[in-house]
């Protein structure tokens, strides 16, 4: 099952709205979603991932390595690819 977690900052900006706009129109049926608030939900963010600030993405396909995912190609995948776009216009990070 592919997962996709979503690392967010306790008071959350303007990216990270976005963001969580994006996770929220995942399918979640074959694919998990999560969304945690670093220093707020006590989780810690995985330790190949901490060099990273908050808001960011780990997307986990299935039998691969989770990867730090860029907003742009997850507004493709998910959005675009998914039908949800009005338009082809694609976000610069």
């Amino acid at each position: 099952m592919r997962k996709v977690h979503l690392y967010i900052p306790a008071v959350p900006d303007a990216q990270s709205i976005r963001w969580q706009q994006v996770v929220n129109k995942i399918n979640r049926e074959f694919c998990e979603v999560r969304t945690f608030i670093v220093d707020v939900d006590d989780v810690e963010i995985p330790e190949k991932f901490q060099e990273f600030r908050p808001p960011f993405c780990v997307e986990t396909k299935p039998n691969q390595e989770p990867k730090k995912k860029s907003f742009a190609s997850m507004w493709k995948t998910y959005i675009l690819d998914q039908g949800h776009a009005e338009d082809e216009w694609i976000p610069n990070d």
